[in-house]
């Protein structure tokens, strides 16, 4: 069954995407001038030291593979870490080695496009609007731990062409108690359906955002929201927690007292409105289950990594097929109502 649409979406006020500061765009902003200044260092270093076998070019370039290694060095400790912590997979979820290369592959385009580009410098870059008509759904998207609204930018242009209107909100500060980013999210809820004209909207929340979202749930249970979807979120915690002292960090560790107390408050009501889409291979939630909510809607997807979540065009279609079966049922209600 199709989506209800808006008869009239020229009468809805464009929509209003709600930032915070830009306190973590300006922290990458400071990583990657230390990256480039250990570049110039490096490069110094090897031109002195490997004039004789290469051009002075080659150790720049020499100096700046040498850095970027540093960041794939790292995302591989993570995909070896995660290996290590799973149980067996069943057989038609396992990966070869040309697999495995491409989701890391894949993970690392994600995760530098992200902190090279997309965060430090698209924070606040306004997100497509539909060129379509326009559905009855928007749809507010809530990023993960130390990212920006920026995340979202590819996602929306999808989400535009389908006729979601969407917005998306960057949560500071950036090391706060999840519970800080409560407010922030309320702020991003109201903007959006008084900007959109609906009574009624769709959550998008990527790893520690689906975390917050819950919170504001608990806090302010909101009719408004009728589904979240949540991608790669450490509901029962992630053991990479444990790397950071920071507030949100210590929160998002395996069955902190923090996450107890979060899914002891949740009804089956709440929960219901949940749609958990996770990844067998995920690199920064493990284990992987840790993703699954009891009483919620899982959908399991595998060979994706934790930041390729958001970019994943599968994962996409997930999205969609669950924020569509949440229309298709509201429409049947409205009819049932009016009937």
């Amino acid at each position: 069954m199709s989506a209800p649409r808006d008869p009239s979406p020229t009468a809805s006020a464009p929509v209003a995407d709600v930032s915070a500061g830009s306190q973590i765009a300006w922290i990458l902003r400071g990583l990657i001038v230390l990256q480039l200044l250990a570049c110039a260092l490096l490069g110094i270093f090897f031109s002195h030291h490997l004039a004789r076998f290469i051009t002075v070019a080659g150790c720049y370039v020499l100096a700046l593979v040498v850095v970027l290694s540093v960041h794939m060095l790292v995302t591989g400790m993570q995909f070896f870490l995660a290996w290590l912590g799973r149980p067996p997979l069943p057989k038609e979820q396992r990966v070869n080695f040309f697999s495995a290369l491409s989701t890391y592959d894949r993970e690392i385009d994600a995760s530098m496009r992200g902190i090279w580009l997309a965060n430090p410098f698209f924070a606040k870059a306004p997100l497509a609007e539909p060129s379509v008509p326009v559905r009855a759904l928007p749809i507010l998207c809530v990023h993960g731990y130390f990212c920006t609204r920026a995340v979202w930018l590819p996602f929306a242009r999808t989400a535009a062409a389908r006729g979601y209107r969407c917005a998306a909100i960057t949560l500071e500060p950036a090391f706060s108690d999840i519970d800080g980013y409560v407010d922030a999210i309320g702020r991003g809820i109201d903007a959006l359906l008084a900007a959109s004209g609906s009574a009624h909207l769709v959550v998008v929340a990527h790893s520690m955002g689906a975390l917050a979202v819950r919170a504001y749930l608990r806090a302010r249970p909101d009719a408004r929201v009728l589904q979240l979807v949540t991608l790669g979120a450490p509901h029962h915690g992630t053991r990479l927690a444990t790397l950071s002292r920071a507030a949100n960090a210590r929160q998002m560790r395996r069955e902190s007292a923090w996450l107890a107390a979060l899914n002891r408050a949740e009804t089956p009501e709440t929960l219901a409105r949940i749609t958990s889409i996770y990844s067998t291979h995920d690199n920064i939630v493990t284990p992987y289950q840790t993703a699954e909510l009891a009483g919620a809607t899982n959908r399991l997807v595998c060979r994706i990594g934790h930041v390729s979540l958001l970019y994943s065009s599968l994962v996409w279609d997930e999205i969609f097929s669950a924020i569509e079966a949440i229309e298709a049922g509201a429409a049947r209600a409205a009819r049932a109502t009016s009937a």
